[in-house]
């Protein structure tokens, strides 16, 4: 047998030679191959029913040594689960509370547009409202004649507010009374400029004004005074009507 190779035989004393070497050759690995046991860099095979394998631990160990072992790396392995269980949890809930700021932001968007395009919305109607009050206001001192419907000889009450409100839309009946029952009720707690002020004896509509605000309206009031500005409380009120967004 030289340093290289083997020439191992089918006799028992060269079996023995080769696992006495073996043993001298603690660096080389033992593994099965095709039914043999073959030793790395070593050119040689040797039948494995002449060779026992075992399991050799670097230090011996008691049975209670061996199940502490076992606890231990059974607590290290519990610890990990624990552990990469609370890593998924923290992230779940990273996950849910960036969800939740998500959509809180959305919601805060949503309704600063909402509140935006309303402000938008409600600065746009007071403007049409003021521009009609502007334009009713151009009529100062047009002369009251009954059943009166131009803005340039003469208009009672309701052609006034009917002949004003045309210009931006609005179609109202020819009388007061009839124009009383269309638009949507305020009160003059929630009455705005540009409304409608209606007024009655015993129940019956016979007058109408435009409200302008600051507790004032402007009217056809009478022959007297023609088209003019007065207090909304002038006569009693009947109702109120919104015509206008």
């Amino acid at each position: 047998m030289t340093q290289k190779t083997m020439g191992l035989t089918n006799e028992l004393d060269d079996f023995i030679s080769a696992i006495n070497f073996l043993k001298l050759a603690e660096k080389f690995k033992k593994y099965v191959e095709d039914g043999f046991y073959t030793i790395d860099q070593v050119a040689g095979y040797i039948a494995k029913q002449y060779v026992q394998v075992y399991v050799k631990f670097d230090t011996a160990m008691t049975l209670e040594e061996v199940e502490a072992k076992r606890a231990a790396e059974e607590e290290a392995r519990k610890k990990a689960e624990a552990e990469e269980a609370e890593r998924l949890r923290l992230e779940e809930e990273r996950k849910r509370l960036e969800e939740e700021r998500k959509k809180a932001e959305a919601e805060a968007e949503k309704k600063r547009l909402e509140e935006e395009a309303r402000k938008k919305a409600e600065e746009a109607a007071m403007a049409t409202r003021n521009a009609l009050i502007a334009n009713a206001k151009q009529y100062l001192g047009l002369p009251y004649v009954w059943g009166g419907n131009s803005l340039t000889s003469g208009v009672d009450c309701s052609g006034y507010t009917k002949l004003i409100y045309a210009q931006y839309g609005v179609t109202l009946q020819r009388h007061s009374g009839h124009q009383a029952q269309q638009g949507t009720a305020v009160t003059m707690e929630t009455i705005r400029p540009g409304d409608l002020v209606f007024y009655a004896r015993n129940g019956v509509v016979y007058h109408v004004a435009i409200y302008i605000g600051n507790g004032q309206i402007i009217h056809a009031a009478n022959e007297t005074l023609g088209v003019c500005i007065q207090s909304v409380y002038v006569a009693d009120i009947y109702c109120i009507k919104s015509f206008l967004p």
